[in-house]
C-alpha cells in the first residue's frame, strides 16, 4: 500500500495531466493526497484541486494555507499517510501506467525505489544519465542519482529540510540515507516523463552553487568544473521510443563543429541543473582544434562524411 505525494504551489495547470497518470496505475493500492501551499485559504488553486477528490474516492485534498515551501508541506502530508511507503509525484510530470507496479517488487529488498525517466516540454526525449539497478554503492556526489517523482521510500526515512528548498532537498535526504547505509534501486524503465518549462526547477538560476554547497555541507570536496560557454551542449543524450518499452532505442550522439574542417571531441555530462541528474561534477573537457594542440573528447564517436568528416552511430535494441 502507498500513499502518493503531490504538493502544489505553481503548475495547477499540469494537474489533470498527473492526477490521471496516478488515477490509471495498473496497481491499485494506493491513496493520493495533494496539499496546497503558499496561496490564501480556499484559494482558486486549492478549488481546481478539490474537485479531483469527487472523482475518485482515494484522493483527498489539503489546504495548508498557513504553511510555505515543498519541504514543510511535504513533512506535513507525512502525519495525514494511511500507508507506510510514500511516493512523490511533482504536479507537472507524468507516470507510466505501470510505473507502481513495476517498483512495488523491489519494496522489500530496498529503502528507496526510483526509475529511469525521460524530460518533455522545452527540451524532449533527453534521459538523464543516472544509475539503474541496485547502486546502493554509488558515489552520490557525481550526481543526484534519483528522479524525485519516481521516488518510492519508507514512510519513517521521510524528512525534508526546510533550508534546502526549491532545488536540492530530494538530493539532501538522498545522502544523509546514503550515509546511513541505505539500500537504493533504481528501475531501469521509463517510468516518469519530466516536465521541463520556463517555472521548473530545472531552469532556476544559481543551481550549481546550490548543489556545490550542499555536498561542502555534507563534508565533501568539490572540484568546480570549467564554466560552460555556449558551445557546450548537452551530450550522452539518449532518445528513446516510448510506445514499445521492451524494444527502445537508443542514440548516442552530438554536434559536431563543421567550420573548417575541425574534429572535435568532448567528454561532457551535461550542464547542471536543479538536481544535478545529468551532470558529472567532475565533467572534463580538452579540446583540439587542427590549429592548437589541445583535445577535446566525447563520450560518443560522431563522424560526418560531410564536410570530410565520417558519422558513426551507435545504436543498441533493448
Amino acid at each position: 500500500m502507498i500513499s502518493i505525494l503531490i504538493p502544489i504551489y505553481n503548475g495547477i495547470e499540469f494537474i489533470d495531466e498527473s492526477v490521471s497518470s496516478v488515477i490509471n496505475q495498473s496497481y491499485e493500492h494506493w491513496e493520493l493526497l495533494i496539499g496546497i501551499n503558499g496561496h490564501p485559504e480556499d484559494s482558486d488553486v486549492y478549488q481546481i484541486a478539490k474537485k479531483y477528490e469527487e472523482t475518485n474516492n482515494k484522493i483527498r485534498v489539503f489546504d495548508f494555507h498557513t504553511i510555505k515551501g515543498k519541504s514543510n508541506t511535504l513533512n506535513e502530508m507525512l502525519q495525514y499517510c494511511s500507508y507506510d511507503y510514500i511516493a512523490l509525484l511533482d504536479v507537472d510530470d507524468v507516470w507510466h501506467t505501470q510505473k507502481l507496479e513495476c517498483q512495488v517488487k523491489f519494496l522489500n529488498d530496498y529503502d528507496v525505489v526510483g526509475s529511469n525517466c525521460i524530460l518533455f516540454g522545452e527540451q524532449n526525449d533527453i534521459v538523464p544519465n543516472i544509475p539503474q539497478n541496485n547502486f546502493s554503492d554509488y558515489d552520490f556526489t557525481l550526481c543526484n542519482p534519483i528522479i524525485n517523482s519516481s521516488v518510492i521510500i519508507r514512510k519513517e526515512l521521510c524528512y525534508w529540510r526546510n533550508e534546502l528548498d526549491g532545488i536540492v532537498e530530494d538530493y539532501d535526504l538522498w545522502i544523509r540515507l546514503r550515509k546511513l547505509n541505505k539500500r537504493f534501486y533504481n528501475c531501469p524503465e521509463i517510468l516518469v516523463k519530466h516536465r521541463i518549462h520556463k517555472e521548473s526547477a530545472f531552469n532556476s538560476k544559481g543551481n550549481d552553487d546550490k548543489v556545490s554547497d550542499l555536498l561542502i555541507s555534507h563534508g565533501f570536496t568539490v572540484q568546480e568544473p570549467p564554466k560552460p560557454t555556449e558551445n557546450h551542449r548537452i551530450n550522452n543524450i539518449q532518445r528513446h521510443s516510448m510506445e514499445n518499452n521492451q524494444n527502445r532505442w537508443f542514440i548516442n550522439f552530438n554536434k559536431q563543429g563543421m567550420r573548417n574542417n575541425h574534429t572535435r571531441r568532448r567528454m561532457i555530462m551535461a550542464r547542471p541543473h536543479y538536481a544535478n541528474h545529468t551532470i558529472n561534477r567532475r565533467s572534463m573537457i580538452n579540446v583540439r582544434p587542427n590549429r592548437s594542440n589541445h583535445t577535446r573528447r566525447r563520450m560518443f564517436d560522431v563522424r560526418s562524411y560531410h564536410a570530410n568528416h565520417t558519422r558513426r552511430r551507435m545504436f543498441i535494441n533493448r
